[in-house]
């Protein structure tokens, strides 16, 4: 019994005696873990901090950044929706276009929603904004800005803006696909004219469409008839050298035709198809210049490129003619 309240006595004394220590030992161990004064300012800077916005630039040192527009939300709405295009230069601000994304702006990619192309083929980079459109199925409401050299900012243009979806076809040609799938509206195409200072609405045959022109497999001789600025000698003569190949397959087509009928037909049909056939060519050659010519006249262009754009599209129907004639 002695020896058990020895014990207890020599522990109250070793804890009393070393108790001080202990408790400094614990406090000095929890202040290492503690961190500094400038560790703890750096701790909650980085918890405030937005994170990095992603930008976009050209080689000529422009740089697009979005940032959310200031905008009141509205009732109801838990924040806008609209945000902001900030143009920078030289780490310098020129110009904030604010633009309705039709999401808020943290969950917009600039990567999918800002697209940098030369829409007008003036040798800048010009910017389209995408845009939901509202409702199910609605599809999208491009916006173009059309960079201005002369007062170096970038100007929407209107006329092609808020239609549907923009795509840029080839440098200085764009289409516009309407928003909502089940409008009666087809796409349409429109090519830049620096000569009238604006944009000319394109032939809509499928056959004729820029788009369908762009591609690999077209003859780069074409090219002179492209766009909304054709070269008048040159589109001249493929327009011409197109209606010989165009009359020689019709002559083909013809000859090709003339021996069944007669064999199935008798000698005097096959030659009323043959006169009719010519008679049809003559008719449809004036159909199409007249066409053209009231194609012209609508754009409102003054000479020479009115006779230019008429050129090309009277080559751009004999193409689609002679497909006519080679599917026969």
């Amino acid at each position: 019994m002695n020896d058990i309240k020895e014990e207890i006595q020599m522990n109250r004394h070793l804890f009393r005696r070393w108790a001080p220590i202990l408790a400094l030992s614990v406090l000095m161990s929890g202040c290492a873990l503690l961190p500094s004064n400038e560790e703890a300012a750096d701790l909650e800077a980085s918890k405030t901090a937005e994170p990095a916005i992603p930008e976009l630039t050209t080689e000529s040192g422009y740089r697009f950044r979005l940032v959310a527009a200031p905008a009141e939300p509205a009732e109801g709405e838990a924040k806008p929706l609209r945000s902001a295009v900030v143009v920078m230069r030289n780490d310098r601000e020129v110009q904030r276009i604010e633009h309705d994304f039709g999401m808020p702006p943290s969950e917009v990619d600039p990567q999918d929603w800002l697209t940098l192309s030369d829409a007008d083929d003036d040798g800048h980079v010009d910017l389209l904004l995408t845009r939901r459109a509202e409702g199910e199925g609605a599809g999208w409401l491009d916006a173009l800005y059309r960079f201005d050299a002369n007062d170096e900012k970038f100007v929407r243009v209107d006329d092609l803006s808020d239609k549907g979806r923009l795509e840029v076809l080839i440098a200085g040609c764009v289409s516009v696909e309407p928003a909502r799938e089940n409008t009666a509206s087809a796409s349409q195409e429109f090519c830049y004219s620096p000569q009238a200072g604006r944009w000319i609405r394109q032939l809509t045959l499928p056959a004729l469409s820029v788009a369908a022109q762009k591609g690999p497999e077209q003859n780069g001789e074409s090219a002179a008839c492209l766009g909304s600025s054709p070269d008048l000698n040159a589109c001249r003569k493929l327009r011409m050298s197109t209606d010989k190949a165009l009359k020689t397959a019709m002559i083909e087509h013809k000859n090709t035709q003339r021996p069944n009928l007669q064999r199935e037909r008798g000698r005097q049909y096959a030659q009323r198809f043959a006169v009719n056939l010519d008679a049809s060519h003559r008719s449809w050659l004036q159909y199409r210049d007249n066409r053209c010519q009231v194609y012209v006249r609508e754009q409102g262009l003054q000479a020479p490129l009115f006779h230019a754009v008429n050129e090309a599209c009277r080559f751009r129907l004999a193409q689609w003619q002679l497909q006519q004639y080679r599917v026969e």
